[in-house]
């Protein structure tokens, strides 16, 4: 059995993954290297400020935020390939925007409706036999990406493009970073703690 952990006074907390493509840059002074997350980092990138290191603890999907100097798909697709866990996840996970019930939709408009949701999800090969057709807006097949057909006459049967569903960030998960935030009634102070796990084979 797992230990449980309960702390009181919690304003906030941040989860970030590590993201071994993850870029530091040197900040506009030179002498401190800005990671994902840090202020000036974005200006910092677009300005092509000197890298310094690769790897960090980032926020799924960090750059969809980044304000693009134009809306070219040369400069989208150039934050996409940022690094592992830059961009927003695969829609073919279904777990990149939300869908609500019939009833919470009509009632309530602004409900959920921001979308763009980041989740990392080990995944699992069973929603491509499952009997339901995930992808209906694309054909009427049922499970065509483990049917033993080439359905898309390309790439051989079965190939990844066949696949129904995706898993939102097709790479593993070297490790995470929770940094917890609580006020301390007695001193009147806030409290900052950063844990960190790596699942690195040994």
């Amino acid at each position: 059995m797992g230990e449980d952990v309960i702390m009181d006074q919690v304003i906030g907390f941040d989860l970030r993954v590590f993201d071994p493509q993850a870029k530091a840059v040197t900040s506009p002074t030179g002498d401190t290297a800005l990671t994902p997350g840090d202020p000036g980092y974005e200006s910092g990138f677009r300005n092509r400020a000197r890298i310094v290191g690769m790897g960090a603890y980032v926020d799924l999907g960090y750059a969809f935020p980044y304000t693009l100097t134009d809306n070219s798909a040369e400069s989208i697709a150039q934050y996409q390939a940022l690094s592992t866990f830059s961009w927003l996840p695969d829609p073919r996970s279904q777990l990149r925007a939300t869908t609500l019930p019939g009833m919470l939709a009509t009632t309530s408009q602004r409900y959920f409706q921001f979308g763009n949701y980041r989740t990392y999800d080990t995944w699992t090969i069973e929603y491509e036999r499952d009997g339901l057709n995930q992808n209906y807006e694309v054909n009427n097949l049922i499970d065509e990406g483990l049917n033993g057909i080439d359905d898309n006459n390309t790439g051989g049967v079965d190939d990844t493009q066949e696949l129904e569903t995706a898993p939102p960030y097709p790479y593993p998960l070297r490790g995470f970073q929770v940094i917890v935030r609580a006020f301390k009634n007695g001193q009147q102070q806030m409290r900052q703690f950063t844990v960190s796990h790596d699942f690195t084979p040994e």
